[in-house]
């Protein structure tokens, strides 16, 4: 029976020890810089527009994913028209950027691409320039479409603003659907660098001891709430050859 009751110190450290080596390594993923990205708050806050005019609906009209959509209208010139959001970034990082985009009548748009402008101050103040995604003017109707695009972001730069971009065919008045935009940071440079150490003659090693790893042990008993004047007790079996 020594052999198979022990005491519940022996229990705790069994536990632990399966805790231990069970204790699976949490790995950060890139998270998405923009507010409300996908319009799900049923307004169009933080986002901003320049031209025509934009409304976030639901269905029947055709949404990319959740409930909501941002409807863009124009009814005013053949300029191009946008929805444009602000975010802070960091100089010398890559940048992934990416939106869903519908067009019902490809024949009333020339074009439709996203744009990354860069800026030297928060709110996004003082040009460091842009880079634009493919620019699509082969467009299929009724089918949402994904537009992506890459940079870097120059030296100097602190904030970034991503722009949904359309630009209506010659006379025409077109509705588009925009959803669910993405500006995530691909890397960091504030990454602190491991040393490299210098080479040196390899310190002498001992040979490591093996440790039997806790197995063949089963809990048999126990005793939670004993009565007056007992005392709580675990009993396990050991079906191991040693003790």
């Amino acid at each position: 029976m020594e052999n198979k009751r022990l005491v519940w110190g022996a229990l705790c450290v069994l536990v632990g020890t399966f805790l231990f080596l069970g204790t699976p390594t949490a790995h950060m993923q890139p998270s998405n810089l923009l507010i409300n990205p996908g319009f799900e708050s049923g307004d169009l806050t933080p986002w901003s527009k320049y031209g025509g005019t934009v409304t976030i609906v639901g269905a029947p009209n055709p949404v990319h994913g959740g409930t909501f959509a941002a409807q863009q209208q124009d009814a005013s010139s053949n300029s191009t028209k946008y929805l444009h959001q602000g975010t802070a970034v960091q100089a010398g990082n890559d940048y992934q950027f990416s939106a869903w985009v519908y067009v019902p009548d490809p024949n009333l748009v020339s074009v439709v691409y996203l744009r990354i402008a860069w800026y030297s101050s928060i709110p996004c103040g003082g040009s460091k320039g842009h880079v634009d995604s493919p620019h699509i003017d082969s467009i299929p109707a009724a089918h949402w479409q994904q537009l992506q695009g890459q940079a870097t972001a120059p030296a100097g730069a602190v904030c970034a603003k991503l722009r949904l971009m359309m630009t209506p065919a010659t006379g025409q008045d077109p509705t588009i659907y925009w959803d669910d935009a993405v500006l995530m940071a691909q890397n960091s440079s504030t990454d602190t660098p491991t040393p490299t150490p210098s080479p040196t003659s390899p310190p002498p090693t001992s040979t490591p001891t093996s440790t039997p790893y806790p197995d063949n042990i089963f809990l048999n008993e126990y005793l939670p709430a004993p009565h007056a004047g007992g005392s709580e007790y675990v009993e396990l079996y050991n079906a191991n050859a040693f003790a």
